[in-house]
């Protein structure tokens, strides 16, 4: 089956530039013009993967993020952001609310872009081996479930933010 990606982005050019690359790489693609069109399009098919901009009229890409949080159907999708670049701020926000990545929206490199969606989503691939080790650990009482979801979400955004920091984005 062919990956779901979510496009959330206002600039039309940048939605074209984004329906030809990935579509060569044989992703199935839909698009939401800003923040609410996003949430409408989730209740209607969960993607695998959403790519968010962060600064669209009507509701920006954090209020996505805080809401994405906020329900338990579609807390686990992976998102990657993209704004301009040089406000660490913003990315450090959108880190903390849940984003798994960045791309600086500057200078968006069409051969990096799908260089980091295929490694999110093969990132996302690992969650299996994660859920058996858990279920492992659930069952002899060493950890709850609530409790090593945080801690791993907190691990992923500690991890995230020093790159982020190395500029090895």
């Amino acid at each position: 089956m062919r990956e779901r990606i979510l496009i959330v982005e206002d600039n039309q050019e940048l939605q074209e530039m984004f329906q030809v690359r990935l579509k060569m790489e044989g992703f199935n693609l839909s698009f939401a013009n800003n923040g609410q069109e996003c949430l409408e399009a989730l209740k209607q098919t969960l993607p695998d993967l959403i790519l968010l901009d962060l600064f669209m009229p009507v509701m920006d890409g954090y209020q996505v993020l805080e809401t994405l949080n906020a329900h338990p159907e579609w807390d686990e999708i992976p998102v990657i952001v993209f704004s301009i670049e040089g406000d660490f701020g913003q990315i450090e926000r959108a880190v903390n609310l849940g984003a798994v990545e960045f791309l600086p929206k500057g200078k968006i490199e069409l051969d990096k872009v799908v260089n980091k969606i295929k490694v999110v989503l093969e990132e996302e691939k690992l969650p299996l081996a994660q859920d058996i080790i858990l279920e492992l650990l659930i069952e002899r009482g060493i950890i709850q479930r609530s409790e090593f979801k945080k801690k791993f979400r907190e691990k992923r955004t500690e991890v995230l933010l020093k790159r982020l920091r190395e500029r090895r984005f």
